[in-house]
């Protein structure tokens, strides 16, 4: 694993305490340079990527390098945050990760359409769990982005 400096901020949406304890855990057995900023819905997620309300001292709060989210969210759907995270210029550069237990063909093909770069099927044990954050550093750390090993994560959803 690389060496770094400073921790990646990660926002993880996802409706489930249980999804979100399981991915914070995760992190911490891995050993990752990852701070977690985990939220619940969509009105949540956008305030905290617009810097807005709570989320407004971006010392505390500062902007993710990298945002995953479930599809299924409490008031809206996943899908619908990246449409709305896609019209934020500031947030343009963003790799967007859907993470999601019902990984059908219909919510891979919209989730890409509206601007996912990668979803996974989440799974269901504790070591893939790892894997795939194992992953999604290596995504994020190296320079420029490589995508090749993601794509060779079982989990890993690409586009149809």
């Amino acid at each position: 694993m690389a060496e770094r400096t400073t921790a990646t901020r990660v926002v993880y949406v996802d409706d489930d305490p249980n999804e979100q304890l399981l991915f914070q855990e995760a992190v911490e057995i891995a050993n990752l340079p990852f701070e977690i900023q985990g939220l619940t819905s969509f009105g949540s997620a956008v305030a905290y990527l617009s810097g807005s309300g709570a989320f407004s001292d971006r010392t505390h709060f500062p902007a993710p390098g990298l945002i995953v989210l479930d599809y299924n969210l409490e008031d809206k759907t996943g899908a619908d945050l990246v449409r709305w995270v896609r019209t934020q210029p500031e947030l343009s550069t963003v790799p967007v990760v859907m993470y999601t237990g019902e990984p059908s063909a219909e919510r891979i093909s919209d989730c890409y359409a509206c601007g996912a770069n990668h979803f996974f099927a989440k799974p269901l044990e504790l070591p893939r769990v790892l894997a795939i954050l194992q992953e999604l550093y290596e995504l994020v750390s190296s320079q420029p982005a490589s995508t090749e090993t993601l794509r060779r994560v079982p989990e890993y959803c690409p586009r149809p």
